[in-house]
Protein backbone atom coordinates (compact mmCIF):
# COMPACT_ATOMS: atom_id res chain seq x y z
CA UNK A 1 0.00 0.00 0.00
CA UNK A 2 2.79 2.43 0.86
CA UNK A 3 4.41 1.92 -2.55
CA UNK A 4 1.15 2.80 -4.29
CA UNK A 5 0.85 5.94 -2.17
CA UNK A 6 4.40 7.00 -3.16
CA UNK A 7 3.66 6.49 -6.85
CA UNK A 8 0.36 8.38 -6.58
CA UNK A 9 2.09 11.28 -4.80
CA UNK A 10 4.58 11.50 -7.66
CA UNK A 11 1.74 11.57 -10.22
CA UNK A 12 -0.15 14.21 -8.22
CA UNK A 13 3.00 16.34 -8.01
CA UNK A 14 3.46 16.10 -11.78
CA UNK A 15 -0.18 17.13 -12.27
CA UNK A 16 0.34 20.08 -9.92
CA UNK A 17 3.30 21.19 -12.04
CA UNK A 18 1.10 21.10 -15.13
CA UNK A 19 -1.58 23.18 -13.43
CA UNK A 20 0.99 25.70 -12.17
CA UNK A 21 2.60 26.04 -15.57
CA UNK A 22 -0.80 26.45 -17.21
CA UNK A 23 -1.49 29.36 -14.86
CA UNK A 24 1.74 31.04 -15.98
CA UNK A 25 0.62 30.77 -19.64
CA UNK A 26 3.66 28.79 -20.76
CA UNK A 27 1.33 26.39 -22.55
CA UNK A 28 -1.63 27.58 -24.62
CA UNK A 29 -4.89 26.47 -23.05
CA UNK A 30 -6.06 24.98 -26.35
CA UNK A 31 -3.30 22.34 -26.11
CA UNK A 32 -3.83 21.30 -22.49
CA UNK A 33 -5.69 18.11 -23.34
CA UNK A 34 -2.54 16.83 -25.08
CA UNK A 35 -0.31 17.15 -22.01
CA UNK A 36 -0.78 13.71 -20.43
CA UNK A 37 -0.34 11.97 -23.78
CA UNK A 38 2.65 14.10 -24.69
CA UNK A 39 4.58 13.54 -21.48
CA UNK A 40 4.04 9.82 -21.46
CA UNK A 41 5.57 9.73 -24.93
CA UNK A 42 8.19 12.49 -24.66
CA UNK A 43 9.79 11.45 -21.38
CA UNK A 44 9.44 7.79 -22.09
CA UNK A 45 6.85 6.06 -19.97
CA UNK A 46 9.30 3.24 -19.38
CA UNK A 47 12.01 5.57 -18.10
CA UNK A 48 9.80 7.56 -15.76
CA UNK A 49 8.10 4.51 -14.33
CA UNK A 50 11.29 2.46 -14.00
CA UNK A 51 12.99 5.18 -12.00
CA UNK A 52 9.97 6.03 -9.86
CA UNK A 53 8.73 2.51 -9.28
CA UNK A 54 12.18 0.92 -9.16
CA UNK A 55 13.32 3.22 -6.38
CA UNK A 56 10.18 2.52 -4.38
CA UNK A 57 10.40 -1.26 -4.61
CA UNK A 58 12.72 -1.60 -1.65
CA UNK A 59 11.47 -1.45 1.95
CA UNK A 60 11.93 2.14 3.06
CA UNK A 61 12.65 1.32 6.68
CA UNK A 62 13.09 -1.76 8.87
CA UNK A 63 9.56 -1.36 10.24
CA UNK A 64 8.08 -1.57 6.74
CA UNK A 65 10.02 -4.75 6.02
CA UNK A 66 8.66 -6.29 9.24
CA UNK A 67 5.03 -5.32 8.59
CA UNK A 68 4.92 -7.22 5.29
CA UNK A 69 1.51 -5.73 4.47
CA UNK A 70 2.21 -6.23 0.76
CA UNK A 71 4.82 -7.94 -1.36
CA UNK A 72 7.68 -5.70 -2.44
CA UNK A 73 8.85 -5.48 -6.02
CA UNK A 74 11.92 -7.47 -5.07
CA UNK A 75 9.78 -10.33 -3.74
CA UNK A 76 7.60 -10.31 -6.86
CA UNK A 77 10.69 -10.30 -9.10
CA UNK A 78 12.20 -13.20 -7.13
CA UNK A 79 9.03 -15.25 -7.47
CA UNK A 80 8.40 -14.46 -11.13
CA UNK A 81 11.96 -15.12 -12.37
CA UNK A 82 12.99 -17.64 -9.69
CA UNK A 83 16.15 -15.76 -8.69
CA UNK A 84 17.83 -14.89 -5.40
CA UNK A 85 17.16 -11.65 -3.55
CA UNK A 86 20.60 -10.31 -4.46
CA UNK A 87 20.03 -10.98 -8.17
CA UNK A 88 16.55 -9.41 -8.02
CA UNK A 89 17.93 -6.23 -6.44
CA UNK A 90 20.68 -6.05 -9.07
CA UNK A 91 18.15 -6.42 -11.89
CA UNK A 92 15.82 -3.76 -10.47
CA UNK A 93 18.78 -1.41 -10.08
CA UNK A 94 19.66 -2.05 -13.74
CA UNK A 95 16.06 -1.16 -14.66
CA UNK A 96 16.39 2.10 -12.71
CA UNK A 97 19.69 2.91 -14.47
CA UNK A 98 18.12 2.17 -17.87
CA UNK A 99 15.14 4.34 -16.92
CA UNK A 100 17.48 7.27 -16.19
CA UNK A 101 19.16 6.73 -19.57
CA UNK A 102 15.77 6.81 -21.30
CA UNK A 103 14.76 10.01 -19.51
CA UNK A 104 18.06 11.73 -20.32
CA UNK A 105 17.92 10.66 -23.98
CA UNK A 106 14.34 11.88 -24.34
CA UNK A 107 15.20 15.25 -22.77
CA UNK A 108 18.16 15.74 -25.11
CA UNK A 109 16.04 15.37 -28.25
CA UNK A 110 14.55 18.57 -29.67
CA UNK A 111 10.81 18.76 -28.97
CA UNK A 112 8.00 21.26 -29.39
CA UNK A 113 7.26 21.25 -25.66
CA UNK A 114 8.76 23.99 -23.51
CA UNK A 115 11.92 22.74 -21.81
CA UNK A 116 10.75 24.39 -18.58
CA UNK A 117 7.85 21.96 -18.42
CA UNK A 118 10.11 18.96 -19.02
CA UNK A 119 12.55 20.18 -16.37
CA UNK A 120 9.84 20.28 -13.70
CA UNK A 121 8.88 16.67 -14.28
CA UNK A 122 12.48 15.45 -14.44
CA UNK A 123 13.25 17.36 -11.23
CA UNK A 124 10.40 15.57 -9.45
CA UNK A 125 11.92 12.23 -10.46
CA UNK A 126 15.33 13.49 -9.27
CA UNK A 127 13.85 14.33 -5.87
CA UNK A 128 12.40 10.83 -5.72
CA UNK A 129 15.88 9.50 -6.45
CA UNK A 130 17.41 11.60 -3.66
CA UNK A 131 14.78 10.68 -1.08
CA UNK A 132 14.30 7.00 -1.90
CA UNK A 133 17.43 6.16 -3.91
CA UNK A 134 19.73 4.94 -1.17
CA UNK A 135 19.21 2.05 1.18
CA UNK A 136 17.64 4.31 3.80
CA UNK A 137 14.43 6.27 3.44
CA UNK A 138 15.19 9.97 3.73
CA UNK A 139 11.52 10.79 4.21
CA UNK A 140 11.15 8.56 7.25
CA UNK A 141 14.72 9.12 8.47
CA UNK A 142 15.35 12.80 7.58
CA UNK A 143 18.88 12.76 9.01
CA UNK A 144 20.09 11.42 5.65
CA UNK A 145 18.77 14.57 3.95
CA UNK A 146 20.84 16.79 6.24
CA UNK A 147 23.74 17.09 3.77
CA UNK A 148 21.43 18.11 0.92
CA UNK A 149 19.66 20.74 3.02
CA UNK A 150 23.02 22.07 4.24
CA UNK A 151 24.27 22.39 0.67
CA UNK A 152 21.09 24.16 -0.45
CA UNK A 153 20.55 26.63 2.38
CA UNK A 154 23.61 26.90 4.60
CA UNK A 155 26.60 26.59 2.27
CA UNK A 156 25.15 28.23 -0.79
CA UNK A 157 27.30 28.48 -3.89
CA UNK A 158 27.96 32.15 -4.72
CA UNK A 159 26.45 33.24 -8.01
CA UNK A 160 28.75 34.81 -10.62
CA UNK A 161 27.90 38.35 -11.56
Amino acid sequence: MKHIVKIMVLLVAISACWIGLLQTSIIPRSHTWLLPIYFVISLGCYGLLMVGVGLMNFPTCPQEALLRDCASGVECFMKQYDVSEKKAIEEIQKMVANGWKDINEDCMRPTNAPMLLLQHIVNLVRVTDVVYGDDDDAYTIPLSLKDYVTLLYVEQVPMCE
